[in-house]
Protein backbone atom coordinates (compact mmCIF):
# COMPACT_ATOMS: atom_id res chain seq x y z
CA UNK A 1 0.00 0.00 0.00
CA UNK A 2 1.46 3.41 -1.27
CA UNK A 3 0.21 6.16 1.52
CA UNK A 4 0.66 9.72 0.65
CA UNK A 5 0.43 12.12 3.77
CA UNK A 6 -0.14 16.13 3.50
CA UNK A 7 2.88 17.46 5.74
CA UNK A 8 4.68 20.77 6.86
CA UNK A 9 7.84 19.00 7.25
CA UNK A 10 8.93 16.06 4.82
CA UNK A 11 10.13 14.05 7.51
CA UNK A 12 8.24 11.07 9.53
CA UNK A 13 8.11 13.22 12.82
CA UNK A 14 6.41 16.34 11.39
CA UNK A 15 2.62 17.44 11.84
CA UNK A 16 0.50 16.90 9.60
CA UNK A 17 -0.63 20.08 7.88
CA UNK A 18 -3.81 21.95 8.88
CA UNK A 19 -5.48 21.67 5.53
CA UNK A 20 -5.06 19.16 2.67
CA UNK A 21 -4.42 20.90 -1.02
CA UNK A 22 -2.21 23.82 0.95
CA UNK A 23 -0.23 21.54 2.69
CA UNK A 24 3.72 22.92 1.62
CA UNK A 25 4.68 18.83 1.49
CA UNK A 26 2.98 15.53 0.73
CA UNK A 27 5.29 12.52 1.27
CA UNK A 28 4.54 9.11 -0.01
CA UNK A 29 5.12 6.20 2.02
CA UNK A 30 5.88 2.47 1.55
CA UNK A 31 3.87 -0.69 2.97
CA UNK A 32 7.05 -0.17 5.97
CA UNK A 33 6.17 3.41 6.59
CA UNK A 34 9.06 4.70 5.00
CA UNK A 35 9.36 8.17 3.46
CA UNK A 36 9.85 7.10 -0.52
CA UNK A 37 9.76 10.35 -2.17
CA UNK A 38 8.70 13.82 -1.49
CA UNK A 39 6.79 16.77 -3.15
CA UNK A 40 6.93 20.00 -2.93
CA UNK A 41 3.43 21.07 -2.93
CA UNK A 42 2.93 23.60 -5.44
CA UNK A 43 -0.43 23.87 -5.21
CA UNK A 44 -0.42 25.58 -1.70
CA UNK A 45 -1.39 28.87 -3.20
CA UNK A 46 -3.79 27.93 -5.72
CA UNK A 47 -7.79 29.35 -5.31
CA UNK A 48 -10.74 27.83 -5.33
CA UNK A 49 -9.97 23.81 -6.69
CA UNK A 50 -7.15 23.06 -4.68
CA UNK A 51 -8.20 20.23 -3.43
CA UNK A 52 -9.21 18.10 -6.45
CA UNK A 53 -5.77 19.44 -8.53
CA UNK A 54 -4.17 17.74 -5.18
CA UNK A 55 -6.00 14.50 -5.64
CA UNK A 56 -4.97 14.66 -9.42
CA UNK A 57 -0.87 15.40 -8.64
CA UNK A 58 -1.16 12.15 -6.15
CA UNK A 59 -2.95 10.16 -8.13
CA UNK A 60 0.21 10.48 -10.72
CA UNK A 61 1.99 8.61 -7.82
CA UNK A 62 -0.41 5.37 -7.68
CA UNK A 63 -1.12 6.46 -4.32
CA UNK A 64 -3.74 4.20 -2.21
CA UNK A 65 -4.32 6.39 0.64
CA UNK A 66 -3.77 9.80 1.99
CA UNK A 67 -3.30 11.07 5.80
CA UNK A 68 -5.26 14.57 6.10
CA UNK A 69 -6.49 16.32 8.59
CA UNK A 70 -9.85 17.14 7.37
CA UNK A 71 -11.53 17.24 3.97
CA UNK A 72 -13.68 19.39 2.41
CA UNK A 73 -16.31 18.28 0.05
CA UNK A 74 -14.57 18.62 -3.43
CA UNK A 75 -11.50 17.17 -2.19
CA UNK A 76 -13.52 14.03 -0.87
CA UNK A 77 -15.45 13.41 -3.95
CA UNK A 78 -11.99 13.93 -6.22
CA UNK A 79 -10.61 11.18 -3.37
CA UNK A 80 -13.27 8.93 -3.98
CA UNK A 81 -13.99 9.27 -7.71
CA UNK A 82 -9.79 8.49 -8.12
CA UNK A 83 -10.49 5.25 -5.77
CA UNK A 84 -8.59 6.32 -3.02
CA UNK A 85 -8.35 5.71 0.77
CA UNK A 86 -8.63 8.88 3.36
CA UNK A 87 -7.49 8.39 7.20
CA UNK A 88 -8.37 11.55 8.93
CA UNK A 89 -4.99 12.79 11.68
CA UNK A 90 -5.52 16.15 12.51
CA UNK A 91 -3.30 17.38 15.22
CA UNK A 92 -0.73 13.84 14.64
CA UNK A 93 2.48 13.55 13.72
CA UNK A 94 2.88 11.55 10.32
CA UNK A 95 4.70 8.88 12.85
CA UNK A 96 1.73 9.28 15.23
CA UNK A 97 -0.66 9.08 12.13
CA UNK A 98 0.67 6.08 10.97
CA UNK A 99 0.65 4.19 13.98
CA UNK A 100 -2.86 4.95 14.21
CA UNK A 101 -3.65 3.64 10.82
CA UNK A 102 -1.51 0.18 11.13
CA UNK A 103 -4.46 -0.44 13.81
CA UNK A 104 -7.35 -0.23 11.63
CA UNK A 105 -5.50 -2.31 8.89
Amino acid sequence: MRIAAAVNEPNIKSLIAERFARAPYFVILNDNGQIIETIENSLSEQGHGAGGAAVRLLSKYNIDAVIVPRLGPNAEDALAQAGIKYFKAEGLTLEEALNNIKKTL
